[in-house]
C-alpha cells in the first residue's frame, strides 16, 4: 500500500497535471518537498509529468508550456519573504519574437540519464531541485501531441480531455518515441459523420504510408524547420475531434488503417479494438486524443481575459 506521502503527491500531481485545477504557492512548495525528501515521490512525479510531456507533444526532457504557465505563475505570485521556490522557465515552446511575458528572464537546466528515463529537471541551487536523484526507469513508449497556432504564430497546447482548439487556427501534430520497436506512424483525425482527415500521410498529395518517428524527441510532423501547419477551416468542422496515431514496427497504408476506421471508428475503447484488427499486440501502439473544436480564435478568448 502506498505510504500517506506518495498519495499525497499522487493528489498534488492530479492537481498540478489538471487544467481545470488551480495552482497556488503553498501546493507547489508541498510537491517539490515531498520530491526532494522520498524517493518514491520523486519517481511518482518523473513518471507523470514526462507522460505528459509525451501527451501533448512537447519535449520528454523539458517542461510543456502547460507546466511552465503553473510555474510562471508561481513565480509571479506575490510572496511575504523571499523564496527558494521562484524559478526561471525556458519559453521555447513558443516561435522566436513571441513572449507571453516580456521582461521576465526565463532560464531551465535540463539532465538527461539515458535515452529511455525519467528526465531529471534542476536548476542551480541543491534547495530548487525537483525530481528523481535515483534510477526512474519505466517502460515510455511512444507519444503524440496536439497544438493549436494562432495566425500571429502563438502556439498553444491542446490537452486530451476538453481542451480546445479553434477553426480560425491551425493544427500541429507532434510524434516522440523512445523505443527502437515503433519507428513509423499514421496519423488520422475523426469526428461524427465525417470521413477521416488523414493528416500523414496525405492522400490529397501522394502520400499513402506510415511517416518515420524521429527517436526520443518530439517533432512536429513536417519536421522542425517546415513542420505541417493544417488549418483547422480547410477540413474540421466545430465538435469533437479525435486524433489517433497508429505506430508500427512496419509500414502501414492508408488503405489497410482506413478499412479498420469503417468498423471501429464509432465504437468504444478505440485504442484495443484498432490494435486489435490491426493485428497490431506484439507489433504496434495506437494512441488517442480526444480534443474539442470551437468556433473563433484563440486569440478571441484570449482578448476577452
Amino acid at each position: 500500500m502506498d505510504s500517506p506521502n506518495q498519495q499525497r503527491t499522487s493528489t498534488l500531481l492530479e492537481r498540478y497535471l489538471d487544467p481545470g485545477a488551480s495552482w497556488s504557492v503553498s501546493l507547489d512548495a508541498e510537491l517539490r518537498q515531498l520530491v526532494r525528501d522520498h524517493e518514491a515521490c520523486a519517481e511518482a512525479y518523473d513518471r507523470a509529468v514526462t507522460v505528459h510531456r509525451l501527451m501533448v507533444g512537447a519535449e520528454p526532457t523539458l517542461p510543456s508550456g502547460f507546466e511552465r504557465k503553473r510555474m510562471t505563475a508561481v513565480l509571479l505570485a506575490p510572496l511575504p519573504t523571499p523564496s527558494p521556490f521562484l524559478k526561471a522557465w525556458s519559453w521555447s515552446w513558443l516561435r522566436p519574437g513571441v513572449l507571453g511575458l516580456a521582461g521576465v528572464a526565463l532560464a531551465l537546466l535540463v539532465v538527461v540519464r539515458s535515452p529511455v528515463v525519467v528526465p531529471l529537471v534542476e536548476s542551480g541551487t541543491e534547495e530548487d531541485y525537483i525530481g528523481a536523484k535515483g534510477g526512474g526507469f519505466f517502460d515510455l513508449t511512444v507519444g503524440i501531441g496536439v497544438s493549436g497556432v494562432r495566425e500571429d504564430g502563438l502556439e498553444y497546447e491542446a490537452i486530451a480531455g476538453d481542451s480546445r482548439l479553434y477553426l480560425n487556427d491551425y493544427l500541429r501534430i507532434y510524434t516522440t518515441r523512445v523505443v527502437d520497436n515503433f519507428p513509423l506512424a499514421i496519423v488520422v483525425g475523426l469526428q461524427p459523420e465525417r470521413a477521416p482527415i488523414w493528416y500523414a500521410p496525405d492522400p490529397e498529395h501522394e502520400s499513402f504510408e506510415s511517416t518515420v518517428v524521429e527517436m526520443g524527441r518530439s517533432v512536429p510532423l513536417g519536421g522542425e524547420l517546415e513542420p505541417f501547419e493544417f488549418r483547422l477551416s480547410g477540413r474540421h468542422v466545430a465538435g469533437p475531434l479525435r486524433v489517433v496515431a497508429v505506430f508500427t514496427a512496419a509500414p502501414l497504408t492508408v488503405e489497410q488503417v482506413g478499412a479498420v476506421l469503417e468498423d471501429v471508428r464509432t465504437e468504444g475503447a478505440l485504442e484495443e479494438r484498432m490494435t486489435e484488427a490491426l493485428g497490431l499486440e506484439t507489433s504496434g501502439v495506437v494512441r488517442v486524443l480526444d480534443l474539442r473544436v470551437a468556433p473563433g480564435s484563440k486569440g478571441d478568448v484570449d482578448d476577452t481575459h
